[in-house]
């Protein structure tokens, strides 16, 4: 049986009713929407040249490529080759495993910088984001920045290893 990974996204839309003259201010699911959505995200590998990556202590800062190092299996990553098919990124909310840091997050998938561009994918401190790539992100385009200072990530990923 080959290697999977398999997500779960879950979202739920809340409102905010606020207080009146006999009740507290409350938050609801919204009247429209009526439930919470979610779904699955599912990636089997291709073929041997699917490798896994994992890490727990990745440093952002300023403009970078995401992925570099080893994979899990042995092997290099190469930025100039390699293709990202699955990944789950999570912001610690820290700056080296310990010390809080309010800092966001922030990815781009076209090699841009994400602390200077509007269209940045943005996560708080303790959010994650699972993303499943068509036929493979180049890891050279998948950058990371951050609002402030510098924020420990996690980083799990198949990677076509080219």
């Amino acid at each position: 049986m080959a290697d999977k990974a398999k997500g779960l996204v879950s979202m739920t839309p809340v409102v905010t009713v606020a207080a009146a003259d006999d009740s507290d201010t409350v938050d609801v699911i919204h009247h429209d929407i009526k439930k919470t959505l979610g779904g699955k995200l599912d990636y089997e590998k291709a073929d041997a040249d699917d490798k896994w990556f994992y890490s727990t202590s990745i440093d952002v800062t300023t403009n970078a490529d995401l992925l570099s190092g080893d994979f899990t299996e042995g092997g290099t990553i190469s930025s100039g080759d390699d293709k990202v098919r699955f990944i789950f990124v999570k912001n610690s909310g820290t700056t080296n495993g310990t010390t809080e840091t309010s800092s966001i997050l922030y990815l781009t998938t076209n090699g841009t910088n994400p602390a200077a561009t509007g269209n940045a994918l943005a996560m708080g401190p303790g959010e994650s984001m699972v993303l499943k790539f068509r036929t493979g992100q180049d890891v050279s385009s998948l950058h990371a920045a951050t609002s402030s200072g510098t924020i420990r990530v996690t980083v799990a990923a198949i990677i076509d290893d080219i």
